[in-house]
């Protein structure tokens, strides 16, 4: 049997990949470990365990929450697999054939990211954001706790009406998306510094998973 061993020699990796492909037509778990192995080649001593038990026991728990629209938070240190694990419960869940939207939430200032996340009006033309583009499938929320304060509340009106208004509009559009959070932070201690809103912590953290 194909085993990896600690620390993992990445070609190793891309051959079992390819045995995986040829002897299982599994296509996309082999795409979605490709996906980790570049997010990991990034922190290598993070290493890449396919075969330990903690590593099989996240995948059942992937495979038992994916069927579910709930909302689901990844905690982890950079370099665990947070985005490896966000992409597997959507490829393993109903909403597979559509989009998986990526939106990191501490790349760009509050202004452009509202813009980005929720889409703007401008000249009486709508301009789509990123949920608009993960109706129907999922959108992936990468470091939550970076979100702004304003931005929070935003959220956490949608995730209650699934509903959101673009900037600089008064029509309110709804939206059918799975919302995926992941952190590296203590957001049970942000909550309690007042750095993190409680209800929409709440809101997120239906399903947690650590990676």
């Amino acid at each position: 049997d194909d085993y990896l061993s600690k620390p993992v020699h990445f070609p190793q990796l891309e051959m079992v990949l390819e045995r995986v492909l040829r002897h299982r037509n599994l296509q996309r778990e082999a795409n979605a470990l490709r996906d980790a192995l570049r997010e990991r080649d990034e922190q290598p001593e993070a290493g890449v365990v396919g075969q330990s038990k903690p590593f099989r026991e996240l995948l059942d728990l992937v495979r038992q929450v994916a069927s579910s629209p709930v909302a689901v938070l990844i905690l982890g240190h950079t370099g665990t697999g947070k985005s490896f694990t966000a992409r597997l419960l959507h490829q393993w869940s109903p909403r597979s054939d559509r989009r998986f939207v990526v939106v990191k939430c501490g790349a760009v200032e509050e202004e452009a990211l509202e813009r980005d996340l929720f889409g703007y009006v401008e000249d009486g033309e709508v301009h789509d954001g990123r949920l608009a583009d993960a109706d129907g499938g999922t959108l992936f929320l990468d470091e939550i706790a970076e979100l702004p304060m304003s931005l929070q509340a935003k959220l956490l009106h949608f995730l209650q009406e699934r509903a959101y208004t673009p900037v600089g509009g008064t029509e309110r559009r709804s939206c059918d998306a799975r919302v995926i959070t992941a952190s590296n932070s203590d957001l049970e201690r942000m909550v309690k510094e007042g750095k993190f809103r409680e209800d929409l912590y709440y809101r997120l953290n239906v399903v947690t998973l650590r990676t």
